[in-house]
C-alpha cells in the first residue's frame, strides 16, 4: 500500500452494500487519498483478499464468487488504517427463512435516530432498508456524515439498500455511495424468495424539466416490466414495493399504479409521513383479501398528528397524540419482516422500549391464495360502525 505523510482515517465505513447469493460491494472512505485492500474469509484467517489499488479517498470494491447463504469475515486496509473485524452474510437460497428491517425519514434528529439504528440492529436483520429522507438537507456534507455516523454499527455488519427521499436532495449524494441507485435511481433485487422494487417519482430538487420526464416516464414503463418479470419467475413468492411518498395516505389514493393489481404486489412500504401506518388489503381501488397492504414507517425522527378519513382502508396506526397507544407523545417505530417460504410474519417495534406496537401473520397456499391473514387490529372498521 502506498505511504503518506500522515495516517489515514476511515470517515466512512467500511459499509456493506448490494448483496446476492454470491457477491456483495464493500465500500469506504478515508480523509487522505490511498489505496486499500480488503482480506476476507469464513474464518479469522481470512485466507482471500481483493485489492482497490488507485490512490483515492472513496473505495467501493466487489467481492465475487462466494457461497450463498454463508458468513463470512473481513477487514479493510486504507494506507495505516485497518477497520476492526467484521463479518457479513451472503443472500439466501429461495425457499430459506430471511428477516428484514424498514425505518424512514431518519433526518437531522440524531438521538432518535440512534434509537432506531439500535433497535434494528438488535433485531439481527439480513439486510435493511431506510425508506427515503435520510437527512434533512440533501446537499449538506456534515448531515450525511452524521448520518453514516449513526449508522455505522449496521453498515459495517448488514447490507443496505436506500430509498430516496425529498430531502436528500438530487440523489447525487445517494448515486455516489450506492451504486444500485446509478441508472435513474430506480432499482430491483431478489433476496430469498422475495423480490424487491425500488421506485423513485420524488424528483423535488431536481431542477432539470427534462430530467424530471425521463425519470417519471422511465419509472413508470421500468415497473411495469420488472414486476411483469418477477411474477413470471416461479422463485418468487411475495413481491415488495418500495416507494418513499405513500401510495396510500390517510385520506386518499395516490398514482396507484395498475400494474400493482396485475402483478399482485404483496406490500407496498413507505416513508415521508411522520408517523405509522398500517392499511387492509386492497385491490383495484376496493378491499380485497388477497390485495396489497401498504406501510408507512415514517417515524424515525419527526412526527406529525394524523388524521384517518376514510377508516375502511387502514387497520392500525400510531401517532404522538391519537391511535395506539394514545398517552405515548414521543414514539419512534422500527419495522421488521420475517419471510419464510410462504409465510411473513410482521412486527413494528417501539425503538425505545422494544415493546410490539403491531404485527400481522400471512401464508398463502401454493397457487398464491392467501389462506391466512392474522392481526393485531381489534378496532371494527368504519363500515360496520354505520351499519
Amino acid at each position: 500500500l502506498s505511504s503518506h505523510s500522515r495516517a489515514a482515517t476511515f470517515v466512512k465505513g467500511p459499509f456493506l452494500h448490494s448483496v446476492t447469493k454470491t457477491s456483495i460491494r464493500i465500500s469506504w472512505e478515508a480523509d487522505v487519498s490511498t489505496s486499500g485492500r480488503i482480506d476476507y474469509g469464513t474464518n479469522a484467517d481470512y485466507g482471500s483478499e481483493a485489492s482497490s489499488p488507485e490512490s483515492k479517498k472513496h473505495h467501493e470494491v466487489l467481492l465475487e464468487g462466494l457461497r450463498p447463504d454463508t458468513i463470512y469475515r473481513y477487514k479493510v486496509t486504507a494506507g495505516d488504517a485497518v477497520s476492526d473485524d467484521a463479518s457479513f452474510r451472503t443472500a439466501v437460497k429461495a425457499g430459506t427463512r430471511f428477516k428484514f428491517t424498514v425505518y424512514g425519514d431518519t433526518q437531522a434528529l440524531n438521538a432518535y435516530h440512534k434509537k432506531v439504528v439500535a433497535m434494528s440492529h438488535r433485531l439481527e436483520p439480513d439486510f435493511y432498508m431506510v425508506l427515503g429522507d435520510l437527512v434533512s438537507e440533501g446537499d449538506a456534507e456534515d448531515q450525511w456524515q452524521k448520518w453514516f455516523d449513526t449508522e455505522q454499527i449496521q453498515l459495517r455488519m448488514t447490507p443496505f439498500f436506500p430509498v430516496k427521499g425529498n430531502h436528500d436532495g438530487t440523489g447525487e449524494v445517494l448515486q455516489r455511495y450506492f451504486p444500485m441507485m446509478r441508472k435513474w435511481l430506480n432499482y430491483s433485487f431478489q433476496y430469498g424468495n422475495a423480490h424487491f422494487v425500488n421506485v423513485t417519482v420524488h424528483r423535488r430538487g431536481i431542477r432539470d424539466p427534462e430530467l424530471n420526464d425521463k425519470l417519471k416516464n422511465q419509472a413508470d414503463a421500468w415497473l411495469e416490466a420488472d414486476l411483469a418479470t418477477a411474477r413470471a419467475n416461479r422463485e418468487i413468492d411475495w413481491i415488495f414495493v418500495m416507494r418513499h411518498q405513500p401510495y396510500l395516505t390517510s385520506s386518499a389514493f395516490v398514482e396507484w399504479p395498475a400494474a400493482f393489481d396485475k402483478y399482485h404486489v404483496d406490500f407496498v412500504l413507505s416513508g415521508d409521513k411522520h408517523y405509522y401506518l398500517r392499511g387492509v388489503p386492497v385491490a383495484n381501488g376496493n378491499v380485497n383479501p388477497d390485495g396489497t397492504v401498504c406501510i408507512t414507517s415514517g417515524t424515525a425522527s419527526k412526527h406529525a398528528d394524523l388524521k384517518i378519513t376514510d377508516q375502511e382502508f387502514f387497520d392500525t396506526y400510531v401517532d404522538r397524540n391519537n391511535g395506539l397507544p394514545a398517552a405515548d407523545r414521543v414514539f419512534y417505530h422500527c419495522s421488521y419482516f420475517e419471510v419464510e417460504g410462504k409465510e411473513v410474519r410482521f412486527r413494528d417495534y417501539d425503538s425505545e422500549s422494544g415493546k410490539v406496537y403491531d404485527w400481522f401473520r400471512v401464508l398463502k397456499d401454493d397457487d398464491e391464495k392467501v389462506v391466512v391473514r392474522e392481526n393485531s387490529v381489534v378496532r371494527p372498521r368504519a363500515r360496520e360502525d354505520s351499519r
